[in-house]
């Protein structure tokens, strides 16, 4: 419903969802990032999705790709404290970073994610120097 009402332009001064502990999943991550794409957030500044199981790389590949594209420029503060963040998805973060596709961003909250392997923690490292 919310990726719904972002991709018919409903929420154009969205700035900060709080969709921490609400049952989200890769699949919802992933449509909402879809909406995201879209440019249909354009004033978002933070992004509260700690607290869910998004299982999967797809809902975070997807969100790596929306921010790649522009999608969020004025992200400042997302939110990713416990939410089944995968090295995948790490990775995908850190490219979008690296692209400079998040020039607000100012705090970024991983912990208490499983984040498996070195290369999503070597690739954000590589984004942020």
């Amino acid at each position: 419903a919310l990726g719904e009402a972002l991709q018919r332009g409903a929420l154009p001064k969205l700035r900060s969802p709080d969709l921490k502990q609400c049952g989200m999943t890769g699949v919802g991550l992933q449509a909402f990032a879809s909406a995201l794409q879209a440019n249909a957030a354009p004033a978002l500044e933070t992004l509260a999705l700690s607290f869910n199981e998004i299982e999967g790389d797809q809902g975070w590949t997807a969100l790596g790709e929306a921010l790649q594209r522009g999608a969020l420029p004025k992200l400042r503060s997302p939110d990713l404290k416990q939410c089944g963040m995968t090295g995948v998805g790490l990775q995908a973060f850190a490219s979008a970073l690296q692209a400079n596709a998040a020039p607000a961003l100012e705090t970024l909250a991983l912990s208490f994610n499983e984040i498996e392997g070195d290369q999503g923690w070597t690739a954000l490292g590589e984004a942020l120097q």
